[in-house]
């Protein structure tokens, strides 16, 4: 039934943008359609939602919307494809991070240097493309933020009930976002 009434809404809002004419804002969409699609049938349908992969993809997919809000707000192309950047310089380290931190609960397996990399990856990422000038300097604030979280916590390795560590995530999530908003305001 949700899916439903979530293909009726989206039906609505693909009318809305026909009518107006600016078809830019969603031509950009069609290849992140396909991949959602393929994600379901391959990895929903089969249970194994669950894997790392899908999980990637789901997000760097579902970072493709930031761009259409870009371009439906009036953004140049280029600096709305900076809010997928954005969303996917934190979604993927953080997939990893979470995954490291649910085994290192669990099993109190010793976490891989993996989450830290790829939060390390994702501020030099930024960082360069806010010296180009292409996203604010506060986002990068919020990654190194989110880095000194990931070696803090993967290093202590406190025991916390997963519904604590998702509360935690989304605290985090909320900061990227405020930050970069400010950022964005500010310039």
């Amino acid at each position: 039934v949700a899916v439903a009434l979530y293909g009726i809404v989206a039906l609505f809002a693909l009318g809305a943008i026909l009518s107006t004419g600016e078809y830019i804002i969603i031509v950009h969409l069609i290849p992140a359609y396909i991949i959602a699609i393929l994600q379901v049938w391959i990895f929903d349908i089969r249970g194994d939602s669950r894997h790392w992969l899908p999980e990637v993809l789901g997000a760097t997919v579902m970072s493709v919307f930031a761009v259409s809000i870009g371009l439906a707000s009036g953004w140049t192309p280029d600096r709305a494809l900076m809010l997928s950047i954005i969303i996917i310089a934190r979604a993927i380290p953080t997939i990893v991070y979470v995954r490291a931190r649910l085994r290192q609960i669990k099993s109190n397996e010793t976490p891989s240097q993996r989450p830290l990399m790829l939060h390390a990856i994702a501020v030099i990422g930024v960082t360069m493309l806010s010296i180009w000038g292409y996203i604010p300097w506060l986002t990068i604030l919020a990654l190194i933020i989110l880095l000194i979280r990931a070696v803090y916590f993967l290093q202590r390795g406190a025991i916390i009930p997963a519904k604590i560590l998702g509360i935690q995530e989304i605290i985090f999530g909320l900061l990227l976002v405020s930050l970069t908003a400010i950022g964005y305001a500010l310039t």
